[in-house]
C-alpha cells in the first residue's frame, strides 16, 4: 500500500511541534523527562524511515510504464507456471531466433558417431549453418547457436529449421536415434530476453514455444 506524501508531512509537522513543546518542558535533572523525550526522538526517526520509504514506492509507481509486451509476457508466465512439477514433451524442429544465443534441444535414443545439426531458414529454405557434433552417447543435449551463418556473419531474426542427421561408426545413417525431449520434469520458469523458458531436469532450458505435451 502506498500512502499519500501529504499525510506523513503533516504528521511531521504536528509530531515537530509536541517535540519542541516537550524539550522546552523537560527538566534536564528529571531522568523520567528524558526518557520520554528520547523515545519521542526514536519515534520521530521512525517517522523519517517511513517517509522517505514511502517517496521510493511512490517513485517506483511514477516510473513504470505500462507495456503491452509486459503484460503478454507476465501472462504467459502465470500460464507457464501451472507446467510447475509436470512432464513436458519439446519439439526438436524449429527455433526462434531473437537476436541472442539461442538453443537447440534434443535427445539420442543410442550411442552415435556423429550429429549433423542444419539450420534452414524457414523463408527462404536455404540452410545458414551446419553444426557438427561427434561421439555422443545416449541422453540428452542443448546445443547454443550464435546467429550466425557459415561465414559467421550474423543472420536475420525470425523462426529457423532444424534438421538432424546422424551417423553410426560405420558411416551409415542412423537418423531415428535423433528424438524430441520426451518426458521432462519441469522444476523451473526463467526469462531470457523476453522469451520464456522452462527449467528441466539437470538444468536444461527449453522455449516454452517448443513444448508440443504436457502431462501429470
Amino acid at each position: 500500500m502506498i500512502v499519500d506524501p501529504s499525510n506523513h508531512a503533516k504528521a511531521q509537522d504536528d509530531f515537530m511541534q509536541m517535540f519542541l513543546a516537550e524539550v522546552k518542558f523537560t527538566d534536564p535533572t528529571n531522568p523520567n523527562g528524558s526518557a520520554d523525550l528520547m523515545n519521542m526522538v526514536s519515534s520521530f526517526t521512525m517517522i523519517e524511515q517511513m517517509n522517505n520509504m514511502n517517496n521510493n514506492l511512490v517513485e517506483i509507481k511514477q516510473n513504470i510504464v505500462p507495456s503491452n509486451d509486459n503484460e503478454s509476457l507476465m501472462n504467459k508466465m502465470n500460464r507457464y507456471s501451472n507446467f510447475m512439477n509436470k512432464y513436458i514433451n519439446a519439439d526438436r524442429s524449429h527455433i526462434h531466433y531473437t537476436g541472442s544465443d539461442t538453443m537447440v534441444n534434443f535427445a539420442l535414443d543410442q550411442n552415435v558417431a556423429t550429429v549433423k545439426i542444419d539450420i534452414v531458414n524457414e523463408l527462404t529454405g536455404k540452410s545458414v549453418k551446419t553444426v557438427t557434433m561427434d561421439n555422443l552417447n545416449k541422453g540428452d543435449y542443448t546445443v547454443l547457436w550464435d546467429g550466425t551463418d557459415s561465414q559467421d556473419d550474423p543472420v536475420s531474426e525470425g523462426r529457423y529449421q532444424v534438421l538432424f542427421k546422424a551417423y553410426n561408426n560405420n558411416g551409415t545413417e542412423c537418423n531415428d536415434a535423433v528424438k524430441d525431449l520426451q518426458d521432462k520434469k519441469v522444476q523451473g520458469i526463467r526469462i531470457l530476453d523476453n522469451e520464456i523458458y522452462l527449467v528441466l531436469e539437470d538444468d536444461m532450458l527449453v522455449n516454452s514455444s517448443n513444448i508440443t505435451n504436457i502431462r501429470m
